[in-house]
């Protein structure tokens, strides 16, 4: 029996992050059904908002320790 999947093979300039990250997801959501691009959409806020919490401790932490020598 034949199988038949999907699958992306992408390629990201990592010297422009953003609009190529950008561009994977719009793609991804123009081929998904309407009623998962709201479960995608969610997913990613989910871990994007995990990372900036993150980013956000480890910011925190290095304000409010001093510098090694003073």
């Amino acid at each position: 029996m034949a199988q038949i999947t999907s699958l992306l093979d992408i390629k990201l300039d990592p010297t422009r992050p953003v609009e190529e990250i950008i561009q994977v997801i719009n793609f991804v959501l123009m081929y998904s059904p309407v009623e998962k691009q709201k479960q995608i959409l969610e997913g990613l806020d989910l871990e994007i908002g995990d990372a900036l919490s993150r980013l956000q401790l480890e910011d925190d932490k290095l304000i409010s320790s001093p510098e090694k020598g003073e």
